[in-house]
């Protein structure tokens, strides 16, 4: 059995890795533009909010999930079509 230590080092390792995909994220946003993940119980929604505070919610049409709407609303906010 882990070891609480073993257990949170596991955490924090997963957080960084998470950390990263954020950020490795972000850096394709236009200046000003966001990109929100929204979690609720039995839900999770991505929106992104462009530079005037207009708020779009980023519909779930591919089979990839949260990550595969994150990157619909960075391909949104750098003028593609998705």
């Amino acid at each position: 059995m882990a070891t609480t230590d073993e257990v949170f080092k596991h955490y924090q390792e997963g957080v960084t890795h998470e950390r990263k995909r954020c950020l490795k994220a972000a850096k394709h946003l236009p200046d000003g533009w966001e990109v929100r993940i929204c979690i609720e119980k039995y839900a999770g929604t991505v929106e992104l909010v462009d530079p005037d505070g207009n708020v779009t919610n980023i519909e779930g049409g591919n089979d990839s999930g949260i990550v595969g709407e994150v990157n619909d609303a960075i391909c949104i906010a750098n003028g593609f079509s998705i």
